[in-house]
């Protein structure tokens, strides 16, 4: 799991992404409807076993990232 965290955090485009979605509430609202269809719209793919969440609250934004354990 640490290894597909870390991939990610190095991966520039999903860094883009994810601070366009969390500096900008309508970008975020139309993430929020299916956050894996999006990024792989804009070219991120996304672990398969990752569920991902954007959240937002007025006009808070936050994204959850769970890794999901098959084993």
């Amino acid at each position: 799991m640490h290894e597909i965290l870390i991939a990610l955090g190095r991966d520039r485009k999903a860094l883009d992404l994810l601070e366009t979605v969390a500096g900008d509430p309508s970008v975020a609202r139309e993430a929020a409807a299916d956050p894996r269809a999006f990024a792989e719209a804009r070219g991120v793919q996304l672990p398969r076993n990752m569920a991902v969440r954007v959240n937002i609250v007025a006009d808070r934004v936050s994204v959850e990232l769970d890794y999901i354990d098959r084993a």
